[in-house]
């Protein structure tokens, strides 16, 4: 095959088959690009199929690590790159299914996230109270029905039940355990799909 010469504008010949195309060198992709891509203090959610997906990519890496200290070691570089739901919801997901992980408790979504079922007003006020508190001392700080039950809004009527802890804990634990999109293979899953939802809408 014929060479071909030319030089660049140091003065420096480059040769390269006759023929061949130079192609500038593109950098390589940015990892967990998709998990990144939700923007930190913004609304996530699984049922978003674009946020499924960042939550599948962030799931799977931290699946990747061979040991609890892998895995802290890789939460702790990852934990101020991601959206902070997705970051919640990854790590949850990771905790339910690592064998070594199986003894942790996982704290309810109220208490990970109280501002999304209280007013954050009152969440302040707890924190203030709490840090004047003991460790011992119990600390009741009580909110009004304004928050969600007012004659304004007729949803409101429901606030008994879409507002209830115990549903929303459940639901994010249930989506926690059965995950659209990410592979997970559960038996009588579409069965238990139906029956679930049936009996939350029963009450």
């Amino acid at each position: 095959m014929k060479k071909k010469e030319e030089k660049d504008l140091g003065g420096h010949p480059i040769v390269f088959d006759e023929g061949t195309r130079v192609v500038e060198s593109q950098p390589p992709p940015q990892p967990l690009a998709l998990a990144r891509s939700i923007p930190r203090g913004t609304v996530f959610s699984i049922f978003v199929k674009s946020h499924r997906l960042a939550a599948k990519e962030l799931c799977d890496y931290f699946m990747e690590a061979s040991s609890v200290k892998e895995l802290e070691e890789m939460v702790e570089e990852v934990q101020g790159l991601v959206n902070e739901k997705l970051f919640i919801f990854a790590i949850s997901f990771v905790i339910t299914r690592k064998p070594e992980m199986r003894h942790l408790r996982l704290p309810s979504i109220v208490e990970i996230f109280p501002s999304m079922f209280v007013p954050v007003t009152t969440v302040s006020e707890m924190e203030h109270e709490a840090k004047k508190s003991t460790p011992d001392q119990i600390v009741v700080t009580k909110y009004g029905p304004e928050f969600s039950s007012t004659h304004l809004n007729p949803e409101h009527r429901v606030a008994y039940w879409h507002e209830d802890y115990g549903i929303n804990s459940h639901h994010w634990h249930w989506h926690l355990v059965y995950p659209v999109d990410f592979g997970v293979k559960k038996d009588r899953k579409g069965e238990l799909f139906f029956y679930m939802h049936q009996q939350m809408l029963a009450r």
